[in-house]
């Protein structure tokens, strides 16, 4: 079994839509006509302890303005969608795909928020295409991710987090402040939410469902199990705070690493809604969290993502050879 991410993330990263694009004759053109060779071959990312989802890939493009170096900083900078950068960053994520004649219909997600690239199910043929467009800084194969199982009815809980000990007099107590999580949105990445459990008091609502043709539901009952504990009025830790389902796996507990990374866009996506409407009405952000609770193989572009999410949020390392931490392990 590969390492689990426990990853708990202050807003993360900027969706995007396979919708049609305005005309760019006033952008930097994009240009694909470098040509394609051996020399220019892209590496193709995998992990000894993924479970490979067969002919599925992730496709991660260089930044626009890169002289070849496959290891830009493009993962430093949060592009949103409705930005220009971000409509530049989804006409050069199209182009990429028009070029390589990769029909439509083999696309699953195209990505603009930490970095340029797009998910999908390739052949062999079109992955090797792929590889060899100077574009390309690398491709990474799909693979499942997977709940985090918790062992049940554990002899720590809520007190345990409140005290440094525990006596007789203390083992069952929870102190809280009431407001706790106030005006606090918490994503949860996961298996959804039932939203209308009474433990949530109306303080939950569905996002989006990721994985294509599921449901707007949990049938599973780990996201709900996660959100209670964030959030719920018996079992929560701040219990005050808003959760939002964003499904990134199916009802069985399993799912792809794309649908993941495009669970984690989403994320991004509304926190920065949120702020920008904070501001217009001179109001002060509160800000979100994220939280995911899955398991699978390491994923250079999720770990990309991720710490793309950190310095977004200005949590930023004090010495830069920490840049380069893997969140979750």
């Amino acid at each position: 079994m590969g390492p689990f991410y426990r990853l708990a993330l202050g807003a993360v990263l900027a969706a995007t839509l396979l919708a049609p694009l305005p005309a760019a004759a006033s952008r930097r053109p994009i240009s694909f006509a470098q040509g394609l060779g051996p020399a220019a071959e892209a590496p193709l990312v995998s992990s000894t302890n993924a479970e490979e989802l067969e002919d599925r890939y992730i496709v991660v493009l260089k930044d626009a303005g890169t002289d070849g170096n496959a290891h830009h900083d493009w993962q430093e900078t949060f592009v949103p969608d409705f930005t220009e950068q971000g409509r530049e960053a989804r006409e050069m994520v199209r182009a990429s795909i028009e070029w390589n004649g990769i029909a439509r219909s083999h696309i699953n997600h195209i990505y603009t928020g930490s970095f340029r690239g797009y998910a999908g199910r390739f052949e062999p043929d079109v992955v090797e295409r792929i590889r060899r467009s100077h574009e390309v800084a690398y491709v990474e194969r799909d693979q499942v991710v997977h709940v985090d199982y918790l062992q049940r009815n554990a002899p720590w809980g809520l007190s345990r987090i409140s005290h440094r000990a525990i006596g007789f007099g203390t083992f069952n107590k929870y102190p809280y402040d009431d407001r706790a999580g106030g005006n606090v949105t918490v994503y949860v990445v996961d298996t959804g939410i039932n939203i209308g459990h009474v433990d949530f008091e109306g303080r939950a609502r569905w996002g989006s469902t990721i994985p294509v043709g599921d449901d707007d539901r949990d049938g599973n009952g780990h996201g709900t199990h996660c959100a209670g504990t964030i959030a719920g009025k018996r079992y929560g830790v701040a219990k005050k705070a808003s959760v939002v389902a964003v499904k990134v796996l199916r009802s069985n507990g399993s799912g792809t690493m794309s649908d993941v990374i495009k669970g984690v866009e989403y994320v991004g996506e509304k926190h920065s809604e949120e702020v920008r409407i904070a501001k217009s009405r001179g109001e002060k952000h509160r800000g979100s969290v994220a939280n995911m609770s899955l398991g699978g193989g390491r994923s250079r572009t999720l770990d990309r993502v991720i710490n793309a999410v950190r310095l977004a949020l200005g949590h930023k390392p004090k010495k830069r050879r920490n840049k380069k931490r893997r969140p979750g392990r």
